[in-house]
Order: structure tokens, then sequence, then C-alpha cells
């Protein structure tokens, strides 16, 4: 992150605090400008001492940052979502052009990776098979990371659509063992609370539903004492479709109505209206 030097100055300054205030008992006032302007690095400790002395917390210095440049991981998503609610193709274009270009000037995998993703995105909306290598590509990565955290979750949640039902099944496996010292985080938490019920809705729609039964309880276990309406409201939902598939047809639609039903009360209309056409359409192939 070349520019954490820079966001650090502005949010010092932002405080009203001077170099030699904020580095007192720490580093030297001249460090600490020539960091500020990108001329040294500085240690974890240090820097988070800092954030501290200006009273910043990480997540709030990271929203900042990633303000400020278009590389970030979180930069992408914001434009990959949007091109993504729009259907929009030609953004999903430019989008593959800005990813290639980062990967051929940095080499990072997770540029290769959105690549990805987007290539199959675009099959997805144009009716054309995925790439099965680019597929395994993910898979693999995914697989042998030896630990998971936010990237990873993210990069399995967006991939899931592309991939083989024993591909899923298995890194879903994967990321309930290896994501599961991280849960406690907020962050981490609420997405991999997401992720399983994506793996979920993805596995019903697929009329596999062997697996599905223990990744509600992983799902309630996870959100258990947590504030997280619509992450509660949409299991209730993906329950309500479950016991549809396993023949339990009222109790199902009672679930199934009630989550539309307090999702349009707080204002998630179009949310709403997509699930009532989906249970809508899924009654009527039962009749």
């Amino acid at each position: 992150m070349s520019n954490i030097g820079p966001v650090f100055r502005h949010l010092r300054k932002s405080k009203g605090m001077t170099l030699k205030e904020t580095a007192d008992g720490l580093i030297s006032s001249q460090f600490l400008s020539e960091f500020e302007r990108g001329h040294s690095n500085i240690s974890v400790v240090n820097f988070f001492s800092l954030l501290d002395k200006i009273n910043v917390q990480i997540t709030e210095f990271k929203i900042h940052s990633d303000e400020l440049t278009e590389q970030t991981q979180q930069h992408f998503l914001s434009q990959y979502g949007k091109a993504y609610r729009s259907r929009n193709v030609v953004k999903l274009n430019e989008l593959i052009d800005s990813q290639n270009k980062l990967y051929r000037n940095s080499k990072l995998p997770r540029f290769e990776h959105n690549v990805i993703i987007l290539k199959q995105l675009i099959n997805y909306f144009t009716n054309l098979p995925f790439n099965q290598t680019d597929a395994n590509s993910i898979y693999h990565y995914l697989l042998n990371c030896e630990e998971w955290h936010y990237y990873e979750l993210c990069l399995f949640g967006n991939s899931i659509f592309f991939m083989s039902l024993a591909q899923v099944e298995k890194l879903t496996r994967t990321a309930s063992q290896k994501a599961h010292k991280y849960e406690k985080l907020l962050l981490n938490s609420s997405t991999f609370a997401l992720v399983i019920m994506n793996v979920i809705d993805y596995f019903l729609e697929a009329n596999y539903l062997a697996p599905v039964a223990s990744l509600i309880k992983e799902v309630d276990r996870v959100l258990i004492n947590k504030r997280y309406f619509y992450d509660k409201n949409q299991l209730n939902y993906l329950k309500g479709i479950y016991k549809i598939k396993m023949e339990m047809l009222e109790e199902g639609k009672d679930l199934c109505d009630e989550a539309i039903r307090l999702m349009s009360h707080f204002g998630a209309e179009d949310i709403a209206n997509i699930l009532q056409t989906e249970l809508n359409e899924m009654l009527g192939k039962l009749e």
C-alpha cells in the first residue's frame, strides 16, 4: 500500500496534530515526515501506534486509503457489483482491460482472479459455457491456501456460480475449516454467513439438497447473538425454500412469505419483488 504515508498525513492534519506531537515517544519527527512523503517504510508496530496517537482505527484508515486509489480490491468489487447488477457487459470488458493492465504491472494473483471472474460473468450473461480451466485455477488457489481471510471468502463467494457442485461442496468445507479462527471479526463473520448462504442458494437451485440442512445450521451458528437483520431474514427465506423442496409446503411457504413481508416492510422492495417472483414460479411448478 504505497499511499499509506500521504493518507496518514491527511488524517493527522485533519486532527490538528503536528509532526512533533504525533511522533513524540515513538519515532523522530524527521522519520515521520519521510514516511508521510512516501520516502520511508515503517514497522507495523509503529504504524499502529501512530494510528492510536491520532485516534484512527485501522478499518477507518483503510476506508480513506481505498478512496484514494483504484488499485484496491474494494474499489474493484464496487465497480464489479455495479456492472453485475446492471448486466453491463461493456463495463465488464472495461474492467477486464484495467485488471489485465494491473496484473501485467504487478503480477499480483488477485488481478488475474478478477479477470477470470469478469470473463466468466460475461459468459453467463451471454449464454456461453464457462471456462473450466479458469474455474480450476481459482479452485486450486483456494484449496491450497493455508488460511482463509476476507479476500479468500470474497473470492469464493464471487466464484460459486461457475464452479461444479463437487468443487463448491469441497470449498465450503474448506471455508468452514480455514476461516474459523477469524469468524469473530465482525467483517469476516458477516462475509462468511453471506458466502455460505450463496452456497445454499446454489445448491437449492441445483436441487442438491443433501448438504443444505447442515449449512443452514452453520449459518444459524454464525449469526447467533448478532444483529444482522438482512442476513437472518435472507436465511429464513432460504429455509422456506428448502422446506418446500423437502415437501413441507405450508411450513416453507409461511417462512418465505414472512421473509418477503419483512423485506418489503423495511424498504427492500426490489429484493422482495425478486424473491416473490421466484417463489411464485416455484409454487407454480408444483401445482
